[in-house]
This record gives C-alpha cells, sequence and structure tokens, in this order.
C-alpha cells in the first residue's frame, strides 16, 4: 500500500575450495606467487572461491551440473610480517592457475586499487557487480557459464 519496495542483496553460494575438492589444480594453488601481466610479482593466492551447485541441479541431466564452478582467486599482497595485508577476488577468467606461478592479466597498480575482499562476509550480488565493474569484464552470470581457458586446463589436468 505504501509503494515502498525493500531490496535484499542475494548471498550467491560462493566458498572456498575444500580440502575434499578432488582437482587438484584448485587445492594446490594456495600459497602460490602470483606474477602480473609484466612478469613481477604482485602477491599470492590465498584461496580459490567456487559457486555451489543449487542441490536440484545435481539432478538435471546436464552434465556439468551439480559441480562446483571456480569464480574467483583471492590473491594476498601489500604489508610487512602479516600486518596491513590485503585481500582481493579476482575473477577466475583474469588468473591462469596451470601456470606456476600464477599469471594474473593485471598489474601491481591495478590490483592495489582493486576493491578488499572480507572472508569474513558473505560474497553478494552487489559485491560481486563492484568486482566485475572494477575490472571491466562480462560477470559469469551475464556472460554465460563459461570458464575462461585455463580453468578448462586445470579441469583437464585433474581428470
Amino acid at each position: 500500500g505504501s509503494g515502498e519496495v525493500g531490496v535484499a542483496d542475494v548471498a550467491v553460494r560462493i566458498r572456498p575450495v575444500a580440502a575434499s575438492d578432488t582437482r587438484p589444480a584448485l587445492l594446490t594453488a594456495r600459497g602460490r606467487k602470483a606474477v602480473g601481466v609484466d612478469g613481477d610479482e604482485i602477491g599470492t593466492v590465498e584461496m580459490v572461491l567456487i559457486e555451489e551447485p543449487e542441490p536440484a541441479m545435481a539432478g538435471s541431466g546436464d552434465p556439468i551440473a551439480g559441480r562446483a564452478v571456480p569464480r574467483y582467486v583471492v590473491l594476498e599482497f601489500g604489508g610487512v610480517l602479516g600486518i596491513g595485508r590485503h585481500h582481493v577476488a579476482v575473477p577466475i577468467q583474469l588468473v591462469d592457475l596451470t601456470m606456476d606461478p600464477a599469471r594474473v592479466q593485471l598489474d601491481r597498480a591495478a590490483l592495489s586499487r582493486a576493491p578488499e575482499y572480507n572472508e569474513d562476509a558473505p560474497l553478494g550480488r552487489r559485491e560481486e557487480e563492484r568486482i566485475f565493474r572494477y575490472y571491466a569484464i562480462s560477470p559469469y552470470w551475464i556472460a554465460g557459464d563459461h570458464p575462461a581457458p585455463a580453468v578448462e586446463a586445470a579441469r583437464g589436468k585433474s581428470r
């Protein structure tokens, strides 16, 4: 009656890769150094964030339905002795985890201006939109569920 509408942020089912995940490339990424487009070290892989599949999708007959999909790589950088470290979630499309060190399609300056990632807060759609706007790439929910070629290569190596 009053015409007021409340809008809630959607918390998608995104979580860090667990030890039980069957893709070694995603599990072994943690702690790996990351280099930027110029070849300079820009940080360390803190974790890989995956999107949890919806329970109803598992029985849909789609071969990739029900599988968790990598969405972000959380990079840690800056600070001294762990104090003042920054964490940013970089869309998986911009990171090649098949390489050691991991290759990131950014430089240190772009990473330092990126939106901070807070692992204590759920990653909602609003935060995801802000991340994709910053990196100027299409969000996975608009671009379709097509992981980057590096992700597909990592999947192939872990089979």
